[in-house]
């Protein structure tokens, strides 16, 4: 039976790719950091407690398995080297554990590391760096698949309330930025598109993940009105993502509002597009998943 090692698999992206890998026959190890993961239960996978801080151990979690998927993001407050010192000493053993045990590494990214513009905030210079580190590694002959999906919605979100997005705007917490455009891509799309690039063996060449394109307005309109709510309010968008962001990075900690989603946006207006690995899902189903997965978390 083939065997991956999926790092952040706890998490909403990592929870879609060990559901992809389980359908596919694999047989899935997800690393996480809190015991019993709710995302993961019920589910036929190895679950091991603990993060890439303990790099001794990397031998014993890579053993047996052909691919290692990385969906353990860093998201640093911050601006400064000690980022990218710290990114480093959790990366390279890692890639370098994998050119030992002959295992591919795929990298979930970032649609923002093809952009300029990291300097507006320090997670987008830990994701261009990291993707630098792959393709160092991808020359010196390591197989290597580096996919950038866009807006991220779906079931299994397990993000904190001050980091999820859509439920605050749904509720009229945040005001909806109203000129912003968003590509949105169905989690289980993004997951499916993973399998399809390892079975073509799309290695060492970025791939953009995109879904659907809409006015954020639009989107959060649709998505009150399949969860039966009012109409939500809007403001100017440079207002938005503004004092959100500016917030975030004069304080240095996490605010109430999740302001790195909001810049994000910001960057997706002019995304080019790419043929879609996969035909993304209808966006209705998406969105349905999306507000039933925040109801049993009471986020609706």
């Amino acid at each position: 039976m083939k065997r991956a090692l999926v790092l952040g698999g706890g998490g909403q992206l990592g929870t879609a790719i060990v559901h992809a890998l389980l359908d596919d026959g694999w047989h899935v190890r997800a690393l996480v950091r809190r015991p019993k993961p709710f995302t993961l239960l019920g589910l036929d996978v190895e679950v091991v407690v603990s993060d890439l801080d303990t790099s001794e151990y990397l031998d014993t979690w890579l053993n047996g398995c052909e691919v290692v998927v990385d969906c353990a993001v860093p998201y640093p407050l911050a601006p400064g080297r000690a980022n990218l010192r710290s990114l480093d000493q959790r990366l390279e053993p890692l890639l370098a554990a994998c050119e030992t045990h002959g295992a591919i590494y795929a990298q979930l990214s970032s649609f923002a590391t093809a952009r300029a513009g990291a300097w507006v905030h320090p997670y987008f210079a830990v994701k261009q760096r990291a993707e630098e580190r792959v393709r160092q590694a991808a020359e010196r002959g390591l197989e290597t698949l580096i996919l950038r999906p866009t807006t991220c919605l779906g079931p299994w979100d397990n993000k904190p309330w001050r980091l999820a997005l859509l439920p605050q705007l749904m509720l009229g917490l945040l005001p909806v930025p109203t000129r912003e455009v968003v590509d949105v891509v169905d989690v289980r799309d993004v997951a499916a598109s993973l399998l399809v690039a390892l079975k073509e063996k799309s290695w060492g060449h970025p791939q953009l993940l995109s879904g659907r394109r809409l006015r954020l307005t639009d989107l959060v309109t649709r998505a009150t009105q399949l969860a039966d709510l009012p109409a939500p309010a809007t403001v100017p968008s440079w207002l938005a993502t503004g004092v959100t962001s500016g917030l975030e990075l004069s304080l240095r900690q996490h605010t109430p509002w999740p302001s790195l989603a909001l810049l994000l946006i910001r960057l997706q207006a002019s995304l080019d597009r790419s043929p879609p690995l996969v035909h993304p899902r209808p966006l209705d189903e998406t969105l349905r998943s999306t507000i039933e997965s925040y109801r049993r978390r009471g986020f609706l």
